[in-house]
């Protein structure tokens, strides 16, 4: 069985990861301090030691190991299996989360332009977020609902 939805969505990591990449390095060009920005432990590492142009090719190499990694389980799963159904359920949580937080990554670093006070950019942010998650999860829910069901149709055809 085909998800081309949940694929489309492991699929957009890397190039959501440019997107990041790219407005990173935007709010660095105005002159702001990504030691402050970024919060992930090897952005925050590298943005303080002054190696940004080091990180970057390091954090698109895990972005695409793991967009990979993430298409190898999800073509290897059985859907008649209820243990493969559960790593799809989480495989599709995975995808929601880390795209959504990619999403709203890039949208907290073209705010930060804007010079929000800090309660209202947290805000943003996380607002940013949910609203990235429920719309990635319902342009996948298709596609595990129709994953999930899968084994109870089978079964009404044979019998």
């Amino acid at each position: 069985m085909k998800l081309k939805n949940v694929r489309a969505a492991i699929s957009c990591l890397p190039i959501l990861g440019v997107f990041d990449v790219v407005s990173t390095l935007y709010v660095s060009s105005l002159g702001y301090p990504l030691e402050k920005i970024e919060v992930g432990f090897l952005a925050s590492f590298f943005a303080r030691k002054g190696l940004l142009y080091l990180y970057i090719p390091v954090y698109m190499l895990i972005l695409c190991l793991a967009a990979l990694f993430m298409l190898y389980v999800e073509k290897s799963l059985d859907y008649n299996l209820l243990i493969d159904r559960i790593v799809l359920i989480l495989l599709v949580g995975a995808v929601c989360t880390v795209d959504s937080t990619l999403i709203s990554t890039i949208i907290s670093n073209l705010a930060v332009s804007l010079q929000i006070q800090m309660s209202r950019f947290i805000l943003l942010k996380n607002m940013t977020f949910v609203t990235a998650f429920i719309a990635i999860f319902l342009f996948l829910f298709n596609d595990l609902k129709m994953a999930i069901k899968t084994k109870s149709l089978k079964n009404s055809v044979l019998n």
